[in-house]
């Protein structure tokens, strides 16, 4: 949110695929070339959902995201922009590498994306942040270990377990709770034994 809500002249195509892939976990070597044609709406549990179908640059996986509401709400916003542009396949045309090779667009991206984190207060601000961004949140709010594996696309469940310690925040908050509980409970029989003694 305060990186969304800084702005210092970063590219607006380079911050809102930066955005999409905190809501969608993509690699920018994913994101770099999504077109508009592998974004469909379907229904889905009697409603309509933007499925985003690609086959993953890294591991050559091929994947299916649901959009959430943030993702499909940066999605609305990049048709509003690419109305006035020329037209391209490309959902971020500007990150299109123009020599692969060389990842012109990709270094100009890190600088422009460090520079956002700077003056946001955030330290080392990089692509794969959003992915990293995307998996936490995912997981902190309800996503099991699992499905955050294949929607990032990872060919191994162990590539996910490196999220394992925002599932165990809970778990100790949980268990700091039950201790606090004990120690009250503990505390209400030595007040209850001293109010005993006084009659």
């Amino acid at each position: 949110e305060t990186l969304s809500n800084t702005n210092n002249g970063i590219h607006p195509q380079i911050r809102l695929a930066f955005l999409f892939s905190c809501f969608t976990g993509l690699r920018w070597s994913d994101v770099s070339c999504l077109k508009w044609n592998q974004v469909t709406e379907i229904t889905l549990e009697k409603r309509k959902v933007n499925i985003m179908y690609l086959q993953q640059k890294k591991t050559n996986n091929i994947t299916n995201i649901p959009l959430n509401e943030q993702a499909d709400q940066i999605l609305q916003e990049r048709k509003r922009i690419a109305q006035d542009e020329p037209d391209s396949p490309y959902l971020f045309p500007f990150l299109v590498e123009p020599d692969p090779k060389r990842a012109k667009r990709y270094h100009l991206a890190s600088a422009q994306l460090k520079r956002w984190g700077e003056k946001a207060g955030i330290k080392k601000v990089h692509f794969h942040l959003a992915r990293h961004t995307f998996a936490t949140l995912t997981i902190t709010y309800g996503g099991d270990l699992f499905t955050v594996s294949k929607l990032l696309g990872h060919v191994s469940f162990q590539s996910t377990q490196i999220y394992a310690h925002v599932l165990n925040a809970p778990k100790l908050a949980a268990m700091d709770k039950l201790s606090q509980a004990s120690r009250d409970m503990k505390q209400n029989r030595i007040d209850e034994a001293k109010e005993l003694k006084k009659k």
